[in-house]
C-alpha cells in the first residue's frame, strides 16, 4: 500500500497515510482510503503504535487526524475490521471505548476457523472542503 501510495501519488483512489513521528523518529501511522463505488465510506487499513510509545494517546491523536482528513474529503462513515481473538481485544477496546466505533457484523470463521472477523463503523459529520 504504502510503494502504491508513493509510486503514484496522483492515481484517483490513491492509499492515504497519516504517520506520527516524536524526535525524528516514527511512532505511529495510519493508512485508510475511500471505499470504491460507496457515496463517502472510508476503510481504515492500518492503524498502528510502536509498543514502545502505547498508551500515550498517539494512535487517537492520528486516528483523529485521519477522520479530520477523511471528512473533508467527503467521508460520513469509517470502516474498521479487525480480528475477534484475544490477541486483538486491546484494539477493540481503543476502537469502541477510545474512539467511539460501534461493532457492526461479525463474520464467524473469516480468517480461518475459529477467528471471526469483527466490523466496526463510525459515523463522522462532514466539514466543507477548505
Amino acid at each position: 500500500m504504502m510503494r502504491e501510495a508513493i509510486t503514484d501519488p496522483g492515481s484517483e483512489d490513491p492509499y492515504q497515510f497519516v504517520v506520527a513521528e516524536l524526535r525524528d523518529r516514527i511512532v505511529g501511522y495510519a493508512c485508510f482510503g475511500s471505499v470504491p463505488l460507496t457515496q463517502g465510506c472510508f476503510d481504515l487499513y492500518w492503524i498502528v503504535v510502536d509498543p514502545g510509545f502505547q498508551g500515550q494517546d498517539i494512535g487517537r491523536t492520528v486516528l483523529l487526524h485521519c477522520e479530520k482528513v477523511m471528512a473533508r474529503q467527503g467521508a460520513r462513515l469509517v470502516v474498521v475490521e479487525t480480528s475477534a481473538r484475544s490477541a486483538y481485544a486491546a484494539a477493540r477496546a481503543f476502537y469502541e471505548r477510545v474512539m467511539g466505533y460501534t461493532n457492526t457484523a461479525r463474520i464467524k470463521d473469516f480468517y480461518k476457523p475459529g477467528d471471526d472477523k469483527l466490523l466496526y463503523v463510525k459515523y463522522l459529520a462532514q466539514v466543507p472542503n477548505a
